[in-house]
């Protein structure tokens, strides 16, 4: 994010911006700067089910990250509150009551300096709270499968393509190099945001060569997944290639390989068991033809490093023009007024607390159009 947000000790959550398998993604508002963030939070409130460890895992990879290509963690709530020992970057709150949108929260936060994976990990193994929400990073152009779907299903040039490619390529080169493995890369896990294209949802992410609390279970998005994920195999970064490839795919035809299969053993032996090579796009490039290809080998190490592909002509010859394409037009009308509306919630509550000051002025208190324009930019 381009400037630091002050921590987030009193909130407001707002619209729902999605729900995937175990958790739910909201807008909400920091009161104390009016700023936007999105809180994710698991529905069961079950320590040791998956749905809660997979959040703790992905509150552990983030707590240790920081790329302009990676979503930020901003935070996290707990159900109880438990003794705190060292500093976490992230603020935590703490909450034992089911909540509604309209609800206004008053957080209890840890201290802002900066932290080590370590400090995080031993907080949430020694005391063992209920992680119920991560606060992150808001990014208000939606996922790459949102602009996919307002696209017609597939983007119209290679040129688009390879933009996306390349800031996917660059947060997967830093966390490659950081010994952290996605597992889980796909459309709807590339965010785009006034701040750039960010990978987000990291409940699937392992650290090689250390435990995790969501180990024995089978990471990832079937039509996304590896062979040798489906195989049961060790999830590396050549797995992220592998799934890398079947999203520029799904980038280019409007679906990733094989997605009319719809049986999953039939689909799970097809990517696992055969020798069948995924099917390409008729219509592209050499070049992007090349680049798959070196995405795509059933042998994880036949493929190439994503600080390899980097070096792609596929992405550097069509980039020198490409370079061009800029974040805003790939955003909805909706989504270019958000920080007008921002802007706008500061103005109107500004023009009410002095109003409110003023016994002579009665705009605020008898204008019914004026007070109703207050509500509704506070409820965006």
């Amino acid at each position: 994010m381009n400037a630091v947000s002050p921590p987030i000790e009193s909130w407001q959550r707002r619209r729902l911006l999605g729900s995937g398998s175990f958790c739910d993604v909201y807008l909400a508002i920091n009161l104390a700067d009016e700023s936007l963030f999105a809180v994710k939070s698991c529905a069961s409130s079950d320590p040791s089910s998956i749905f809660t460890l997979s959040l703790v895992n992905e509150l552990g990879i983030l707590d240790s990250l920081s790329s302009p290509n990676i979503i930020s963690c901003l935070g996290a709530e707990f159900d109880d509150p438990r003794p705190i020992t060292g500093s976490m970057r992230s603020g935590v709150s703490y909450s034992s009551s089911d909540h509604d949108c309209s609800d206004t929260f008053r957080c209890s936060c840890l201290s802002t300096s900066a932290s080590s994976l370590s400090t995080a990990s031993s907080y949430l193994s020694s005391s063992n709270p209920v992680l119920r929400s991560l606060f992150l990073e808001y990014m208000d152009g939606g996922s790459l499968a949102d602009h996919l779907r307002r696209s017609g299903g597939r983007l119209h040039e290679e040129a688009e393509a390879a933009y996306f490619t390349r800031a996917v390529l660059q947060g997967l080169d830093y966390l490659h190099s950081a010994g952290i493995v996605h597992c889980d890369i796909k459309p709807q896990n590339i965010l785009l945001g006034s701040s750039g294209i960010k990978i987000a949802d990291f409940g699937c992410a392992r650290r090689m060569g250390y435990p995790s609390a969501i180990d024995g279970v089978l990471r990832g998005t079937p039509l996304y997944m590896a062979p040798e994920v489906v195989q049961g195999l060790e999830q590396g970064p050549a797995s992220d290639i592998w799934s890398l490839g079947c999203t520029l795919i799904h980038m280019l035809q409007g679906c990733p390989p094989w997605a009319h299969v719809r049986c999953l053993p039939a689909l799970f032996l097809k990517i696992g068991s055969s020798d069948e090579e995924p099917p390409l796009p008729h219509l592209i490039s050499p070049q992007a033809r090349d680049f798959l290809l070196r995405c795509l080998q059933r042998d994880p190490k036949s493929r190439s490093t994503a600080t390899e592909l980097l070096k792609h002509p596929f992405l550097n010859d069509l980039l020198q023009r490409g370079d061009a394409l800029q974040l805003s037009d790939y955003m909805t009308d909706e989504e270019s007024r958000s920080s007008t509306l921002k802007r706008s919630i500061r103005v109107i509550k500004d023009v009410v607390s002095h109003c409110a000051e003023e016994p002579a002025c009665r705009c605020c208190r008898s204008s019914l159009p004026f007070r109703g324009l207050l509500d509704y930019t506070m409820s965006q």
